[in-house]
This record gives structure tokens, sequence and C-alpha cells, in this order.
């Protein structure tokens, strides 16, 4: 695919259920953001993030100050990029499997809290 030009635009379409895209609009709203463009930009902002922070082989958790626990996030596609590191293939020879996202709970103390 061609590189875009500076100032040339391109334009993605997604295909969301009615549910998926009342959540969309829910959060752009929560988040007050201006528009869905500014969701979309901020969720590839974080996403980018979470996938530097692997691959420099590291984790993605959530902390609570309070309770001093620790959420990992177990997210499939951050899985595939810790897996390919690991056995060094690449997105050109690999097919992911198709898994949804989840979180598991891991107190202090290192007990582990079953996936919500």
């Amino acid at each position: 695919m061609p590189e875009p030009k500076k100032d040339q635009k391109v334009r993605f379409q997604l295909d969301l259920s009615p549910s998926q895209a009342a959540r969309f609009d829910q959060l752009v709203l929560d988040c007050d953001f201006g528009s869905r463009k500014e969701l979309f930009s901020t969720a590839m902002t974080l996403f980018n993030w979470a996938v530097q922070e692997v691959q420099k082989g590291r984790r993605v958790a959530s902390y609570d100050e309070t309770t001093d626990e620790v959420e990992k996030v177990h997210f499939p596609a951050l899985s595939n990029l810790q897996g390919a590191a690991l056995t060094g293939m690449t997105a050109l020879n690999s097919q992911p499997p198709k898994r949804t996202a989840k979180l598991d709970l891991v107190t202090p103390s290192g007990d582990h809290v079953p996936s919500r």
C-alpha cells in the first residue's frame, strides 16, 4: 500500500454491532470527546503504547493504590507480540488465534483471582 502524502487523508470504515456502536458513542460522551475520531485517535495512542511496552518485555497492568492489587491485562494481540518475540515470528508468517481480551487480578501476595 502506498504511503499517504502529508496532507492526504485515509478513510477507514468499521462494521460494528449496534451494541458496539452504542458503547463507542457512550465512551465519546463519558470521556467528553468532541468526535468519534478523537476517541479512535486516543484509543490508538493507548494501544500503541501498550504494544511498545510489550515489545520492551514489560507487562501492561492496572494498579489499585487502595488495595495494592495489580490487574494484568491479557489481550490476545499483546500476547501474540510476546509469543512472536520469543519465537522470532512476524505478522507475515503467523496467524493469531481469534480470542477476546480478559483481565486477571493478582493480589500483592501473588494470589490469582479468576478473570472477570
